[in-house]
């Protein structure tokens, strides 16, 4: 990926109020046609800048919502960035793009351990799409289907509807 591509994104999504999706549209479209561009939303996951993180995953959900596929490329991709993300809002698109996983070669350990961090999240949203995005990867990793079998249990008892809705559309 070149410098200055990263460089030039990384730029525009400073500019990001955190709550625009308008402004991370229209920040795509600029830049949909560069090769790199999503590898370049990919790398910036793991940014410093929360609001960084926050506007380059929204991005790349919006990528893999429109693609229907979560490739492994991008999955290697985002490994390093997992553990960098402090924002609830990179987390949460992070886990929903996980819905589109379809069995890809991975680290699953390190993906069920990002999962897992956010179980007990106060934020019901990304406890939901914890659970879900475990079970999807279960689904494809048995190692991980006690675990997965477990958070949805105690999924489908949280005090959170929201949490409990997701849980029952939940199938693995």
């Amino acid at each position: 990926m070149t410098a200055s591509l990263l460089e030039t994104l990384r730029a525009d999504l400073a500019e990001f109020d955190g709550n625009a999706v308008s402004f991370l549209s229209e920040t795509a479209a600029r830049y949909r046609s560069e090769p790199e561009f999503i590898s370049a939303c990919i790398a910036l996951v793991g940014d410093d800048d929360p609001l960084i993180q926050r506007g380059a995953s929204w991005i790349w959900r919006d990528h893999i919502k429109t693609s229907k596929a979560l490739t492994e490329e991008e999955l290697n991709l985002l490994l390093p960035a997992l553990g960098k993300i402090k924002d609830w809002g990179a987390a949460l698109h992070t886990l929903q793009a996980f819905d589109h996983y379809s069995g890809e070669a991975l680290n699953a350990d390190v993906f069920a351990r990002f999962f897992a961090a956010y179980q007990n999240h106060k934020r019901p949203f990304l406890r939901a799409w914890a659970v879900n995005a475990l079970c999807r990867l279960a689904s494809h990793h048995p190692d991980f289907a006690t675990v997965a079998k477990n958070a949805l249990t105690a999924a489908l008892e949280d005090p959170a509807a929201s949490v409990r809705a997701r849980a029952r559309n939940i199938s693995f």
